[in-house]
């Protein structure tokens, strides 16, 4: 049976079991020991955080295009491009040829806003394109108690002309990517029209 024990000294001990003391001189070091660890576990967070912008800067290519599409009065589409500059290397010598990644903002919510996602997409060697489907001239999208889709339909066709005209000019700045098999990916209204869309974009895959 383990046994207690506690002083009843002028100096102060902890109770502990099997009849063993841990005095007061033993305090400042086990507290030393925990600011040790914690100052470690800080420096470590601040190395990986470093580390994550470090390669998002250095690793991975960004570039913002605006195309204008003349079917539709000329209308500005902003893709914002990322890219392993390893991998862009690979393709352009024909090692190989790049995955695309498609990704929709929420909506009211800027395309430019997604980095951190579209960083984890292209370090896993996607080409990755983040549309910008709204501009401020655009109608508000209005929904209909009942009828959930109905007030989106026309940004839903917006989003999917978009991205079939950024897709196809996106071939004449890096053709050496697999345009054929899309993974559409989004936020919000980004994902929920991307599920919903019509037929007319060869997609591979979806996330939401």
């Amino acid at each position: 049976m383990p046994r207690w024990s506690i002083s009843h000294t002028s100096n102060f001990h902890l109770l502990c079991c099997c009849g063993s003391r841990v005095g007061a001189g033993h305090i400042p070091k086990a507290i030393t020991n925990m600011k040790r660890g914690i100052t470690v576990f800080l420096s470590v967070g601040a190395l990986a955080t470093v580390g994550y912008f470090t390669v998002g800067k250095w690793a991975i290519r960004h570039e913002s295009f605006t195309f204008y599409d003349p079917d539709r009065d000329n209308r500005p589409v902003a893709v914002d491009f990322a890219i392993r500059r390893d991998k862009q290397m690979q393709a352009d010598a024909g090692v190989i040829k790049l995955p695309v990644v498609v990704f929709s903002h929420g909506n009211t919510v800027k395309n430019t806003e997604y980095s951190f996602i579209n960083n984890v997409f292209a370090a896993r060697g996607y080409l990755v394109l983040s549309i910008q489907h709204d501009l401020p001239t655009d109608t508000p999208m209005v929904t209909k108690p009942g009828e959930l889709y109905v007030g989106r339909l026309s940004q839903i066709l917006r989003g999917v002309a978009n991205i079939k005209f950024a897709v196809q000019e996106m071939q004449k700045v890096e053709p050496n990517a697999d345009y054929d098999h899309l993974t559409v990916a989004g936020h919000s209204m980004g994902a929920t029209s991307r599920c919903i869309s019509p037929g007319s974009i060869p997609i591979a895959s979806r996330r939401l």
